[in-house]
């Protein structure tokens, strides 16, 4: 509820990281960074510090800091309605995540948001079938805000489908 406040103390982590030359701290910082811009509807702000946040990743050879800051640079993106340019990154965090496997920290964010590009891109057809395997995936992890943003995508993708005649959708 402090956004001012936390964006500053972000910021000042994220020079602390660039001055101690830690690209793995400075990545984290900078998705932190990048998630303020995605809860203050700063789409801009979001890609960049997304954006910087995998290059600093690729610095530190971290696959999970560059599947993060990509899967949000292309959040970003599609929210900036980039379309093709976010299905691009989304496709590259995918790639660098299954690098890892299991597991991995924000993996229901970057499905949520998988299945966001579809609806942002004017595909709702294309949008629930994401939707449900994202909402699967907070479920598993306790994740409440990845799920939470899947379930709004599963519910709007059918209304724009059908805008004068809202039915039932059953979630998984």
């Amino acid at each position: 509820g402090q956004h001012a406040e936390g964006a500053a103390e972000t910021q000042a982590a994220v020079a602390r990281g660039r001055e101690t030359k830690n690209p793995t701290a400075l990545a984290g910082c900078l998705i932190v960074l990048a998630f303020h811009g995605c809860l203050s509807r700063d789409a801009q702000a979001f890609r960049e510090a997304a954006n910087a946040a995998s290059a600093a990743g690729r610095l530190a050879g971290n696959s999970l800091m560059i599947s993060v800051g990509l899967g949000f640079e292309a959040w970003a993106l599609s929210r900036l309605g980039r379309h093709d340019e976010a299905e691009a990154r989304m496709s590259e965090a995918i790639g660098e995540a299954d690098k890892i496997g299991g597991r991995i920290v924000a993996a229901d964010w970057i499905a949520a948001a998988n299945a966001e590009l579809a609806l942002t891109a004017g595909r709702p057809d294309e949008a629930v079938a994401p939707a449900a395997p994202a909402i699967e995936k907070a479920r598993a992890i306790g994740g409440i805000y990845g799920g939470a943003v899947a379930q709004r995508i599963w519910g709007q993708a059918p209304a724009r489908l059908q805008p004068s005649a809202p039915g039932e959708a059953d979630l998984p």
